[in-house]
């Protein structure tokens, strides 16, 4: 008798953190489908979840329901409850290449940290496209496997089937598989219009179910270059878990001979194909086809405000504060303030889901978005001015009397040496009256400098904690003469 074609059906939700409702509105969906999940894992033991890839819906829930840690954490160390790899499900065009590998870095910390394993997968199911340096940062972390929705590039018959081997420029190569989400979902709904909302006992017709089944079964194996591996993902948008989904595949299994189905994670189905696989087409470049899911590309310039400062905040994040502090840390001068950092980097990369940084979301949403932004440039700013002023204080003005010069330190984060011109508001001491500066280098040369006064201010409380923008903001208050450069 010839052995069964196994069929790996994974129970999922595709979880937009914010989109069509606020983050906080969708959180509360989230909390109760997350309380009925780990109802339905208890039933059935055989039953498995995957948490659409992403890690941050793990701590979205545990801030509202720590008490129930133990229990996530227990079905995690099972493996019956997946997530990750990635923090969140982001679009890749807009986020850099060090938010991306933060994105992963934080998403696999998040599960190990729960006692879980990540899944090992590059899972971008409805990114608007996939760069092409994807399969390089995914072996970076030891994944050999991707599978994808939208992109799929336009080779027609030069590229037949649902696998093929994905190659960056650099000769990195991971095994591709054309799998989004919700390909099986005639599993629990009796139509794909059914609202997704509905009652988690929603029951499609058995019969109607085995019928679908096995026509959706014969059409993916036609599609597949890996023979006797098959796989159905059941779930769309914040769709709920669905219990009579357990009875529905024993039910399928006892009504045929050709198909075994058991529940699944999406790894667990991509390494059965690596295990499996023949020699596959290779295609180098990336994944910014629309045979089958349109892409959007209208997400790339809108909400452009956003864009820019999403840009601002990853120069600051990656080309500025990390570099520096790294500095200052290796010559003893500061503590790496790792937990700082991990916190911005955390507000930034929770703008970066397809339907945040994308900006197809509703108004308040952007606003909320345009907050985490502004938490991250106003905090960055602050622990770059601190960085300068630890790293000016241990730099001498050329032996200079304490009253005839003030150190100007100018930080070069970029790695290489570079010139070119620096404007910088300079604060100058009151004891050091008269128009007549002038610029001197570490050896006592002159340097080139046009040296303009801008304003003449008592020293304030406020001023000696803020930054140079916002410094620059109050210069327009009135300065007493008489009072004394030290008092506050």
């Amino acid at each position: 008798m010839p052995a069964k074609t196994a069929v790996f059906v994974c129970p999922t939700t595709h979880w937009d953190r914010e989109w069509v409702m606020t983050f906080g509105q969708f959180r509360v969906r989230l909390v109760n489908l997350v309380d009925r999940l780990l109802g339905l894992l208890e039933r059935h033991p055989d039953y498995k979840f995957y948490l659409d890839g992403q890690a941050a819906v793990l701590d979205d829930y545990l801030e509202i329901k720590p008490e129930n840690r133990d229990r996530i954490a227990g079905f995690m160390r099972q493996g019956r409850l997946a997530a990750g790899p990635w923090y969140v499900l982001a679009d890749q065009f807009l986020q850099c290449g060090e938010a991306t590998i933060r994105n992963l870095t934080m998403g696999m910390e998040t599960v190990r940290g729960l006692g879980g394993e990540p899944e090992m997968l590059g899972y971008v199911p409805d990114s608007f496209g996939s760069t092409a340096g994807l399969p390089m940062i995914l072996r970076g972390f030891g994944i050999t496997a991707a599978t994808f929705g939208r992109g799929r590039p336009y080779w027609g018959d030069r590229l037949p089937n649902t696998e093929f081997r994905w190659r960056a420029p650099d000769g990195s190569e991971v095994l591709a598989i054309h799998h989004g989400y919700g390909n099986g979902l005639f599993l629990s709904y009796p139509d794909i219009w059914s609202d997704i909302f509905a009652a988690p006992n929603l029951r499609p017709d058995p019969e109607k179910a085995l019928e679908t089944f096995l026509q959706q079964a014969r059409h993916q194996a036609k599609a597949a270059a890996t023979p006797g591996v098959l796989y159905f993902s059941v779930g769309a948008d914040h769709m709920e878990p669905r219990e009579p989904l357990v009875e529905l595949l024993d039910f399928i299994n006892a009504r045929q001979d050709e198909y075994a189905l058991s529940f699944a994670t999406p790894g667990a189905y991509a390494r059965a194909v690596e295990a499996a696989a023949p020699d596959l087409i290779s295609y180098t470049g990336e994944l910014y086809g629309a045979d089958d899911d349109r892409i959007w590309e209208g997400t790339l310039t809108g909400r452009i405000q956003l864009k820019q400062m999403n840009d601002q905040c990853g120069l600051l994040l990656a080309s500025v504060l990390e570099p520096l502090y790294a500095a200052l840390a290796a010559a003893g001068l500061a503590e790496y303030p790792q937990g700082h950092l991990r916190d911005l980097w955390k507000k930034h990369i929770l703008n970066h889901p397809h339907d945040s940084i994308c900006g197809c979301g509703i108004d308040s949403i952007n606003r909320e978005i345009r907050g985490r932004y502004e938490h991250v440039l106003d905090t960055g700013a602050y622990l770059e001015k601190e960085a300068m002023r630890l790293l000016a204080d241990s730099v001498a003005a050329d032996g200079r009397a304490a009253n005839e010069a003030v150190p100007l330190v100018v930080a070069n984060p970029a790695g290489h040496a570079r010139g070119g011109r620096v404007k910088k508001l300079v604060r100058v001491p009151r004891r050091m009256p008269g128009d007549a500066f002038s610029l001197a280098d570490e050896d006592g040369k002159d340097v080139p400098a046009v040296i303009r006064r801008v304003a003449e201010k008592s020293k304030d409380l406020e001023s000696a904690y803020m930054t140079n923008a916002m410094l620059a903001s109050v210069l327009s208050k009135d300065a007493k003469p008489e009072k004394p450069d030290d008092q506050v």
